[in-house]
């Protein structure tokens, strides 16, 4: 019996020491193992340690940095203003050819240089008068008066006449100056200046009680314009107003007035 206790105690001693060498063997090893991740914009850090009695601690780290905002995109640049437009061209120049001004460099066309002008369509005075007070020739009975008035470059003839015979009586302005002879009376002026008053080449009806009454406007734009003062070519004044004997064909000279300007 006494061998037997001492069997069973050598046994226990024995599965102590036993036990004791295999707690020895947990212990976590000497060297831990760290893993470390590296994520874009943060570090993530991990370390595991083994702890005493075969237990294992572990910690972890997170480290974040922010970045900083891109800076804002700078304004486009604004847009020049368009440039002005040149002043449009003057219009053409003055009469008889002279030329259109224009200021140079002003961004103004110089005006065209006007046409040149007739020689006889100077405007004269725009409203000037002139009178031919007719009187009896050798023969002749009529009187009146041939008044010439200017309006712009139109001149309009009124003929008023008295003491006139019944029936149709030529009359034309004569290129002469004076109503003493039928020398110094002239021919007609200039044809078909001097003509054309009135009907036919220059007529006009007297009545039964031997008056006669006609008004008669030689345009600025006829090919043979009237002038009250103007360029000798186209001027009324200075030339006998006649008056023929009656019938359409008549020559002989029955009235005469000289245009004088009033």
């Amino acid at each position: 019996m006494r061998y037997a206790s001492i069997v069973l105690l050598s046994s226990t001693a024995a599965a102590l020491v036993a036990l004791g060498g295999c707690s020895s063997d947990d212990t976590a090893p000497a060297n831990p193992t760290t893993s470390t991740t590296t994520t874009s914009g943060s570090t993530t850090s991990s370390s595991a340690t083994g702890g005493a009695g075969g237990v294992a601690s572990t910690t972890a780290t997170t480290s974040t940095t922010s970045t900083g905002g891109s800076g804002g995109a700078g304004g486009s640049p604004g847009t020049a203003g368009s440039s002005g437009s040149a002043g449009s061209g003057g219009s053409g120049g003055g009469s008889g050819g002279s030329a259109g001004g224009g200021a140079p460099d002003s961004g103004t066309d110089a005006g065209s240089a006007g046409g040149t002008g007739d020689a006889s369509r100077g405007d004269g005075e725009a409203s000037a008068k002139a009178v031919a007070t007719i009187m009896p020739l050798t023969g002749g009975t009529i009187t009146g008066t041939a008044t010439f008035t200017a309006s712009g470059s139109d001149v309009t003839v009124v003929v008023a006449l008295a003491n006139c015979p019944e029936g149709i009586h030529p009359m034309h302005i004569h290129a002469g100056t004076s109503c003493a002879s039928e020398q110094e009376q002239g021919t007609h002026w200039d044809p078909p200046r001097g003509e054309n008053i009135g009907s036919g080449t220059g007529q006009i009806m007297c009545m039964a009680d031997g008056t006669a009454m006609l008004t008669y406007t030689r345009l600025g734009t006829d090919p043979k314009p009237w002038t009250i003062g103007g360029p000798t070519a186209s001027d009324v004044i200075g030339h006998p107003f006649i008056v023929h004997a009656v019938g359409a064909a008549a020559t002989a000279r029955h009235g005469c007035g000289v245009i004088t300007r009033q």
